[in-house]
This record gives C-alpha cells, sequence and structure tokens, in this order.
C-alpha cells in the first residue's frame, strides 16, 4: 500500500518524473517487499491510472469538498478561510499553507550591529534574505545548525517569523512608551522585541499563567541581555487590580486556535474543531476586556493572534464595549501576503 501511495503522489505531483518511471520503479520495490502477485497488481494499477488520470482526478463537482481532498484539510478549515480571507484567494492560501515554512530571525539591534550579525552567519555558511516587513528581520534559508552558532549563543538575534515580528514593527511609530505590560507573553518573541524597539528604556513586564513558560522568557531574555524584562505569574482571564490604568502599552497576544501555523503544524488541521473556535474566542473576549482597563488615558492594545478566523479576530476587535478606544490599524495577515505565517494584528488607542 505504501509503495502505491508514494508512486500515486509521484504520478500526480512530480512532473519532472516520467510516468513510465515512476511506476518501472514500483513495480521493482513490489517484487522486493510485495508478495507473489504484488508487482502485476501496482503495475496495472498505476498503468490504469496513468492512462486515465484525469477521469480519476475528477474528484467531485462540489468545490469544497474537492478542494477539502486536493489539499488535505476538513471542510470547516475551509469555510473559516474563506469567511476569513474570501473566495478569490481561498486557494492560494490553502497552496501556501502546505508549503515549507520559512525560518525567520530577528537581528537583536540593542547588543550587535546589523552587519555583525549578518556577516558572522554568512561567514558560517548560511545564506540570508532580507524581510519586506521587518526592520532586522532575515529569512534563512539553510538554518540547519544555526542553533550551534556562536553569534545565536551570544544573543544575535531570536527565532521569529516574519507575520510574528510584524505584529510590534508598529510600536516604532508610538510616543512616550514608558510603561510596557505583556499579558500572555510566553515565550517571548513580542516583549522582546518591544523591548529592543523602545532601545530597553522604561519597565517591561512579561506575564503568564505557567511557571515554566515564565523561565523560557526569562532564558531567552537573558541571553538577549535584556535585563530591564520583569516576569510575573498572572493569570490574564482575571482582572489584575495593580495593573489599572498604568500602562502606556499592553500586548496581547492571545492565546488562539493557532490555525495560521498550519505549515509548522500540520496536525492540527485534524486536531482542531470548530467548537474550539468558539471556546477560545470567548476566552480571548474576556482578556481583551482586562487589557483595556490596564491601559492610561493615552494607551495603546496591540492584539494579536496566530489565526486568522473571523470569531478569533474582527469579531473580537470590532465588539469592544469601551468608547475611548478606537482601532488605528487591523492587519489580517495572510500566508501568501509574503510567505509566512497566517496572522492578525489589531492596534488599540485610547484617547486621541
Amino acid at each position: 500500500m505504501n509503495i502505491m501511495r508514494m508512486s500515486l503522489y509521484q504520478l500526480i505531483y512530480m512532473d519532472n518524473i516520467p510516468d513510465s518511471a515512476a511506476i518501472n520503479e514500483a513495480v521493482n520495490l513490489a517484487k522486493v517487499f510485495g508478495n507473489r502477485g504484488s508487482s502485476g497488481f501496482v503495475n496495472g494499477s498505476l498503468r490504469n491510472f496513468s492512462r486515465n488520470r484525469e477521469k480519476f482526478l475528477e474528484i467531485s463537482e462540489d468545490y469544497k469538498k474537492s478542494l477539502s481532498i486536493k489539499y488535505s484539510y476538513p471542510e470547516w478549515i475551509i469555510d473559516e478561510i474563506k469567511k476569513s480571507y474570501g473566495k478569490d484567494k481561498l486557494e492560494s492560501v490553502l497552496e501556501y499553507f502546505n508549503k515549507e515554512p520559512e525560518f525567520g530571525i530577528r537581528i537583536n539591534s540593542l547588543k550587535f550591529s546589523e552587519d555583525e550579525v549578518i556577516d558572522s552567519l554568512e561567514d558560517n555558511g548560511f545564506k540570508l534574505i532580507k524581510m519586506n516587513n521587518s526592520k532586522y528581520g532575515y529569512i534563512v534559508k539553510n538554518p540547519a545548525g544555526i542553533f550551534s552558532s556562536d553569534i545565536y549563543e551570544k544573543g544575535g538575534f531570536y527565532v521569529q517569523s516574519e507575520s510574528s515580528q510584524f505584529v510590534t514593527e508598529k510600536i516604532r511609530d508610538f510616543k512616550d512608551i514608558s510603561y510596557t505590560l505583556d499579558l500572555c507573553a510566553s515565550p517571548g518573541g513580542k516583549i522582546t522585541s518591544a523591548y529592543e524597539i523602545l532601545e530597553g528604556k522604561g519597565e517591561f513586564l512579561a506575564c503568564d499563567i505557567n511557571s515554566y513558560k515564565l523561565s523560557i522568557i526569562k532564558e531567552n531574555a537573558n541571553r538577549l541581555s535584556h535585563k530591564n524584562i520583569r516576569v510575573l505569574k498572572n493569570d490574564a482571564m482575571e482582572c489584575n487590580d495593580i495593573f489599572k490604568n498604568h500602562y502606556d502599552l499592553v500586548i496581547l497576544d492571545a492565546p488562539c486556535s493557532a490555525l495560521g501555523l498550519i505549515r509548522k503544524y500540520p496536525e492540527m488541521k485534524y486536531q482542531k474543531s470548530i467548537n474550539d473556535i468558539k471556546s477560545l474566542a470567548s476566552m480571548q473576549k474576556k482578556m481583551l476586556d482586562n487589557a483595556l482597563k490596564y491601559i492610561n488615558e493615552n494607551g495603546y492594545i496591540i492584539y494579536s493572534t496566530c489565526s486568522f478566523t473571523i470569531d478569533e479576530t474582527i469579531n473580537i476587535t470590532h465588539n469592544i464595549e469601551d468608547k475611548s478606544v478606537r482601532i488605528i490599524e487591523e492587519n489580517l495577515i495572510s500566508p501568501d501576503d509574503f510567505n509566512s505565517d497566517g496572522f492578525y494584528r489589531c492596534i488599540l488607542k485610547k484617547g486621541e
């Protein structure tokens, strides 16, 4: 059966391999690993497919069902992608979500110059391409071994996708940020990015409900030499009176379905359900309601999810009861926007 699977994959998706070569190799494998009749069955079945390819690949007149089979997605996820990105982008998004993810890094601009990190990595054979949506972001085309590099161990960069880096880039435009809170900070990508953009000036508090995750944040901050980041165990679902009206900036990278990370974790397609989305949306709304209480009269909130579903994104931010808060920028990032993860970012501001 596995011989058939591999061979059909070659016949359907690998245009550089002639049908005759794929079939011949399958027959040879069947002779070695199959029983007496295996080679004849494999030969006949694959040749039949090759002759009648178009007929076999006419999966269904039902467009959604066809996409579900072609790209291997549950139909409910296809519905969610269509609702978020539209019918015109649907198949493109499915294609991108099935591609191998890029490996992104963010240079630690507080500790090294951009050239120092690039030169160190390139001298060790790594190939870098500049990102378009992050000031200090790069794609590493051949990342194997990068965690053993000297510049990594010295805190020269943080591993982070382009979509994730994009979430905090807007902070460069903010004014008078002295107090920053990250409510769901693990593993530390957003708070360390904010720290670098703000040049470590002010107070930075990274929270999580899980003690082990707090240790990961500490580890990453220490490696990057971000000494002014404090960590605190805190439940984002519960309103913390100590935080009220105090912060210039609150980052809420909310717990979500993580469907935007399908390229990295394709198994989640069959581990999640529509009921998970509904449950998470309720949690996200509660967390955002609390975050709104923590910003001061001119404060900002960055709300983000590594998901794209409407219930976890615009249905949360567009239904805020606090009328003193407005949306100043919103981005629903598709994987085909810049070949990265599916993400949502919303910048909210209180006051003028």
